[in-house]
């Protein structure tokens, strides 16, 4: 396997990314990123915050840039926002570098709220998957479900796959 190269997670809000990309990154022993921990840091104010402050366009924009600086990194397991893939020439930036993996979930197994301000509620959380899930598939280098597994038991499918594109 290149150990150079990135393992970048995409899939909606709620599909498990922060939680399997920490245990993959324990399988594979490389640094674990959260980009919206990212963005958070660099802007000093939650996302729900920057969002009622600033909107969605300047949040995307802040994203976009963690997501240019996270990538030029190698050897690292990279948990994406939900939206960060579907923006314009956001694969591009991620697959200079690594492996894209959709963490597929069926949308009624996807959380709502927790600070996700796109997906407050069931109905935005099924507008969301509707306008994305197609999107987070052409991007995608491979594709893992997250359905009736541990995260424990994702992770390690994801490394066998990661291990088997590379």
């Amino acid at each position: 396997m290149d150990v150079a190269l990135n393992l970048v997670l995409v899939g909606m809000p709620g599909c498990g990314k922060s939680r399997i990309g920490k245990l993959a990154a324990k399988l594979l022993h490389r640094e674990f990123i959260d980009l919206d921990a990212v963005v958070v840091e660099s802007a000093g104010m939650s996302i729900p915050e920057i969002f009622a402050k600033y909107g969605e366009a300047h949040f995307r924009e802040l994203e976009k840039n963690a997501a240019r600086l996270v990538a030029k990194k190698t050897g690292v397991v990279i948990a994406t926002g939900g939206g960060t893939i579907v923006q314009p020439g956001a694969a591009e930036i991620f697959r200079a570098t690594g492996r894209i993996c959709y963490i597929r979930r069926p949308v009624e197994e996807l959380q709502t709220a927790h600070g996700r301000p796109l997906s407050r509620d069931r109905a935005a959380v099924e507008k969301l998957y509707a306008e994305r899930h197609e999107k987070y598939e052409r991007a995608a280098d491979f594709i893992i479900d997250n359905t009736r597994a541990t995260p424990e038991e994702v992770a390690r499918r994801m490394v066998d796959a990661f291990a088997a594109t590379v």
